[in-house]
């Protein structure tokens, strides 16, 4: 394959509809349009997507461990597609963030829970522009 190749796999392109659902959607399954203006409430709002994002009966899955099994179980179907690169670049930023702010959640302010809230909003978009960028792009 060339290097100027511009198409992704059908293996990429399922690894990265599964990173916008299983991550980017539930990450903010519970944000509304606008922020929340009382802190409780994004607390509360945060602590849902971030800290159970993954819920069964078995517990629950921090946004960092959906994100990990992804990565163990599909990330390395996008690993070399260089068309996702940058995409994927965006969403490690954003995971980075969020696992700075995310041991702390229990004491962080409302300055450092509008962060996280901005965090997790990075995140989704990237992992939509992720699946986007490998749909438009399948071999």
């Amino acid at each position: 394959m060339s290097p100027y190749d511009l198409s992704v796999t059908p293996e990429a392109l399922n690894a990265a509809r599964r990173l916008a659902h299983d991550v980017g959607k539930y990450v903010r399954f519970g944000a509304p349009e606008e922020p929340e203006r009382d802190v409780a409430e994004l607390r509360e709002r945060l602590a849902r997507d971030l800290l159970a994002t993954r819920r069964s009966d078995a517990g629950s899955e921090t946004v960092l461990e959906v994100y990990e099994t992804w990565r163990r179980e599909e990330g390395e179907a996008i690993a070399g597609e260089a068309l996702l690169a940058p995409h994927l670049t965006a969403v490690t930023e954003a995971l980075a963030a969020i696992a700075s702010l995310l041991p702390r959640f229990d004491v962080l302010e409302e300055p450092e829970l509008r962060a996280l809230d901005d965090a997790a909003l990075s995140l989704s978009r990237s992992c939509a522009a992720v699946a986007r960028a490998a749909r438009s792009a399948v071999r």
